[in-house]
């Protein structure tokens, strides 16, 4: 759910650049987060699958 909000809000601001909001990359730091917490999601998805599967 973090990662989803992170995206978001780099998505607002660049849209916020293209509408004439003067983007200057401010906030590119959140696509990396987004994607840290997104692979982080996953792992622990996949850890509770095989703890409950075996």
């Amino acid at each position: 759910m973090a990662s989803l909000l992170c995206v978001v809000l780099w998505m607002g601001s660049v849209a916020g650049g293209v509408t004439g909001g003067g983007y200057r990359g401010e906030a590119d730091f959140l696509l990396p987060v987004a994607g840290s917490l997104l692979a982080l999601a996953v792992a622990c998805a996949v850890g509770a699958f095989l703890k409950r599967r075996g």
